[in-house]
C-alpha cells in the first residue's frame, strides 16, 4: 500500500510491523521488511535496526539487490568490517556473472587484508578474483604484496614476473622494478636477476644514487 503525508513515522511503522506479521506469502513479507528497514534507516535515522531488518530481508532472498547495497553502506559507515565480511560471504553464491563475483572477491580481500589485518583470507580472495580476471595488474599487485609480506619468495617472484607483462603504467613499473630488485638481492640471492631491475628503473628514468651505489656493489 501507499502511505500519505498525514500518517506519522510511528503510523507507518506500525503498520509495517503489521504487514511483516500477517504477510501470507514470501514476496509480501520480503517487501514490507525491506520497506520497514528503509523507513528505519532514511526516516528514523536508526541504522542499527535498519541494518537488522536489512539482513532479515537477505535471509529470506539473498540476491535482494536494494537490501544488499543499503546494508552494505550501512556496515561501511559504521567500519563493521567483519560485518561487512560475513556480508560479502552471504552474497557470493547469489552472484552467477563472472565479472561481478570476481570484482566481490576483490572486495572481500580488500577487507580482510586493510581492516581485518587477515592475510590469509586476504589470499583466498584475491586468488579467486584473479581466476576470473586474470589480466588485471592491480589485483595481481595487490597479490604480490601479500605473497611478500607473508615472505613466501617464490610465489612473490612468480606473480611478479606475470605482472611485468600486464603492468601498463609509468607507476606500476617502477614499483615492480623496485619490489623485483629487493626480493632478487636480499631474499632470493640472485644477483644477474637484481642488477636486470636495477637496470631496468634506470631506463625508467629512477636515476637515484642509491640505485646506482648498489649497481656497483652487485656488478
Amino acid at each position: 500500500r501507499s502511505y500519505t503525508r498525514n500518517e506519522s513515522w510511528d503510523d507507518i511503522r506500525i503498520l509495517l510491523e503489521r504487514e511483516v506479521e500477517t504477510a501470507h506469502n514470501e514476496r509480501k513479507l520480503v517487501a514490507a521488511y525491506y520497506q520497514l528497514a528503509f523507513m528505519h534507516e532514511t526516516k528514523r535515522g536508526d541504522l542499527e535496526k535498519a541494518a537488522e531488518i536489512y539482513h532479515k530481508t537477505l535471509d529470506i532472498r539473498r540476491g535482494h539487490e536494494e537490501a544488499f547495497i543499503r546494508l552494505k553502506n550501512i556496515l561501511l559507515k559504521q567500519q563493521q568490517w567483519h560485518e561487512l565480511f560475513n556480508l560479502y560471504s552471504k552474497r557470493l553464491p547469489a552472484i552467477t556473472d563472472r565479472q561481478k563475483s570476481a570484482e566481490l572477491h576483490l572486495e572481500m580481500g580488500t577487507v580482510a587484508e586493510e581492516h581485518m589485518g587477515d592475510q590469509s583470507k586476504a589470499l583466498t580472495h584475491y586468488q579467486a578474483a584473479l581466476e576470473q580476471n586474470p589480466d588485471n595488474p592491480d589485483l595481481l599487485w595487490r597479490l604480490a604484496q601479500i605473497y611478500l609480506d607473508m615472505e613466501r619468495w617464490s610465489e612473490a617472484e612468480s606473480v611478479l614476473a606475470n605482472l611485468k607483462t600486464k603492468a601498463d603504467t609509468h607507476d606500476q613499473n617502477i614499483a615492480l622494478h623496485r619490489a623485483q630488485a629487493r626480493l632478487y638481492e636480499e631474499h632470493l640471492r640472485d644477483i644477474p636477476r637484481a642488477v636486470d631491475a636495477l637496470e631496468e628503473l634506470l631506463h625508467f628514468g629512477v636515476d637515484e644514487p642509491e640505485i646506482r651505489e648498489k649497481l656497483s656493489a652487485l656488478y
